[in-house]
């Protein structure tokens, strides 16, 4: 079970790296808008057009990845409201604290993790 301490710190890390997220998505948001517009780029070579795309297609991904991770933060922090954060949701046991420093959002232990990618 994760002491007062650990879970402090974990809740700090959750909110910290969520806003740092959340600026990040709405910096490539409108970056993403602002490319997807085109009100800016004029096309000189079918390359360069291409490029753009990939590029576009490339900050889009990014942002959607972005978005995911915000929203497995929030998940992670109503568990502090519930009291069931490091608790894995598959067998309902603890899970490490070190999984928990690495991946602060983690929703299972390792074992349940690993069987659940295995399947």
């Amino acid at each position: 079970m994760l002491k007062k301490k650990e879970k402090d710190a974990l809740k700090e890390l959750l909110i910290q790296n969520h806003k740092k997220l959340v600026h990040d998505a709405k910096s490539m948001e409108k970056d993403v808008h602002h490319g997807a517009s085109g009100s800016d780029v004029t096309f000189n070579h079918l390359a360069d057009a291409g490029s753009d795309t990939y590029e576009l297609d490339f900050s889009m991904e990014q942002l959607e990845n972005k978005e995911h991770l915000i929203i497995e933060i929030e998940d992670a922090l109503k568990k502090f409201e519930d009291d069931t954060y490091g608790i894995c949701e598959a067998c309902n046991k603890p899970i490490n604290i070190e999984r928990l420093k690495a991946i602060p959002f983690a929703n299972n232990c390792i074992s349940c993790q690993e069987s659940l990618e295995i399947n």
